[in-house]
């Protein structure tokens, strides 16, 4: 078999791998553009030559972008594909534990930095888990349990952000991820590699590993990208880990360059075996040849080079039309002559001679108009190229002072076709995130879990389940892209206000569900109980119902709300 020793699917040939991944590694770096990484992310820091006044378009578009696209607020909805109040309610339970879940991972932090590595660099990477960071299959580690300390009793994972027996997710670098060479799209690809640099002692420490008594400092660290040049020895001596889930065989196993022999680690792959793939790739531009995005940094930077060149022949110009002064040696005394620069009104200034044959004004021409002309060229040409009109920058096309609502709408939608789609791609990867994260603990949470939901006339009911029984469910999820737009409290309540007075006299609307909906809107404990006929002693935190409660709850709700609007 390609790729093992023999047909042995528990014996990687560590060679061949190697070889593989250093293959991807080159491919990599032609169609990443990897030897101007470094230079794309100077740019960003606003690190030019000193003789040269940058305009930052690298910097400016990033923070314009990046804010549309991610989540502000990430949250989803799930609906059952069922019917049934049982379903209905194995809906809401799902919802509520997707949200809260997504919150404890930080799902806008790492989204938002996966979003600028792929403006960036063309392909933003994320890494799904669960349990330990190290752990190559789920693992539900605890604080004082081996492998996560080692007999002394110290850690060899930093990230306390990770919980015990919960899902993770987390922005991983560009340069220590590797698909085969030649890969054109990435789900055609026979296997995926993170490469992770650790601390040899932790390596060594670390029980899931084996054959690690091998292991030795690098005299030479493995090639990651332009992002690991720096010649400065590490700290503390380090290691490659190559972390590879090969399809075929449905196994992952993890190696180093340093070892040429044995693999460290070696299991059938969980995460595979239930559907799921760990990497999440965020492409804004694809490529049909190349599975690595084009970079808009790759588009960005010719503009880049030629507005700061203008910007710096504009600065040498500027400096040449400063008004100077010619002065006939012996005319005017240096006490004098200081006089003609301070900014005392009237001050009087005594010469020898006759002044218009002392002084001389002269001024060399002004800046040339073809200079801003370029500018305004440039700047035209980056807004075409990233999608954003005029519009974006404040401006409207016409010779109107003041555009109709209908223009300015009409140019908003257009300047928002490319954020939106973008939006849309990154939408996706949180539909499928949590699509994962619903696999996982549907089947590695065992004990029973306590949850808050919306009952059905918006009272908070707490309710006590076990993640099995969802298993038992078809959800759909769904993710608005407009929750990126932010909406204010004030604003909510208005629109909710706004529906309820049009529809409350509709005979077709059903007053229950909107006067549920008004009061959601309005947010505050005080409107929890407004609605009468619902029982408030159900539910609660120190007593919470059984989904079986639940469903008798909500069968007498619905009989007795409406009798309590009559």
């Amino acid at each position: 078999m390609l790729g093992y020793k023999g047909k042995n699917p528990e014996k990687p040939d560590v060679e061949w791998w190697n070889q593989q991944i250093r293959r991807g590694l080159a491919f990599r770096k032609e169609a990443a553009y990897e030897e101007k990484w470094n230079t794309w992310r100077r740019y960003y820091r606003n690190e030019f030559l000193p003789d040269i006044l940058p305009s930052n378009i690298f910097f400016k578009m990033v923070r314009t972008i990046v804010p549309r696209i991610y989540f502000r607020n990430p949250s989803i909805s799930v609906i059952s594909t069922k019917p049934g109040i049982e379903n209905m309610l194995f809906a809401k339970l799902v919802e509520r534990v997707d949200n809260k879940i997504l919150k404890q991972m930080k799902i806008k932090t790492q989204l938002k930095r996966q979003i600028q590595e792929a403006f960036m660099f063309g392909t933003g990477i994320g890494k799904l888990g669960f349990g330990s960071q190290f752990s190559s299959n789920p693992e539900g580690v605890g604080i004082s349990e081996s492998p996560l300390y080692g007999d002394r009793q110290e850690s060899v994972e930093y990230n306390f952000n990770l919980l015990p027996n919960m899902p993770w997710y987390s922005k991983f670098p560009i340069s220590g991820y590797v698909l085969p060479a030649k890969t054109a799209y990435r789900e055609d690809a026979r296997w995926e590699c993170f490469i992770i640099r650790r601390p040899v002692s932790d390596v060594k420490a670390d029980k899931r590993f084996k054959n690690t008594n091998s292991i030795r400092a690098m005299k030479q660290t493995f090639e990651l990208g332009t992002q690991s040049t720096s010649r400065d020895k590490d700290p503390v001596e380090m290691i490659d880990l190559f972390e590879i889930r090969d399809k075929k065989t449905g196994m992952v196993f993890v190696i180093s360059p340093q070892v040429m022999d044995k693999p460290l680690a070696i299991e059938e792959d969980a995460f595979m075996r239930a559907g799921i793939q760990p990497g999440k790739i965020i492409v804004f531009n694809e490529d049909d040849e190349r599975a690595w995005g084009l970079p808009d940094s790759q588009i960005l930077e010719p503009q880049q080079r030629e507005i700061n060149e203008i910007r710096t022949i504009t600065m040498y110009h500027r400096r040449l039309s400063t008004i100077k002064m010619l002065v006939r040696r012996g005319a005017i005394l240096k006490e004098e002559a200081v006089k003609l620069l301070n900014s005392d009104i009237l001050s009087m200034v005594w010469t020898e001679e006759d002044p218009d044959m002392a002084v001389k004004i002269i001024q060399a021409a002004d800046i040339p108009q073809a200079l801003l002309q370029s500018e305004v060229s440039v700047m035209n040409d980056i807004r075409e190229n990233m999608g954003f009109s005029r519009n974006e920058f404040g401006e409207f096309q016409g010779g109107r002072e003041s555009p109709t609502a209908t223009e300015t709408q009409i140019v908003k939608a257009a300047s928002e076709i490319r954020v939106d789609e973008r939006r849309d791609m990154v939408a996706d990867i949180l539909v499928e995130i949590t699509e994962d994260v619903n696999t996982m603990i549907f089947k590695h949470w065992t004990a029973e879990q306590v949850v808050e939901v919306a009952g059905p006339a918006g009272v908070p009911i707490w309710v006590r389940f076990r993640p099995t029984m969802l298993r038992r469910g078809k959800y759909e999820i769904k993710v608005d892209p407009d929750q990126s737009i932010p909406q204010t409290k004030d604003l909510r309540e208005q629109k909710a206000l706004l529906i309820y007075d049009r529809l409350k006299m509709n005979p077709i609307i059903d007053p229950i569900k909107l006067t549920e909906y008004l009061l959601h809107e309005m947010h505050g404990v005080a409107f929890d109980d407004m609605m009468r006929g619902i029982p408030q002693t159900a539910g609660t935190q120190e007593n919470p119902a059984t989904p079986e409660q639940f469903k008798q709850i909500t069968r007498n709700v619905g009989n007795v709300a409406p009798q309590a609007i009559q």
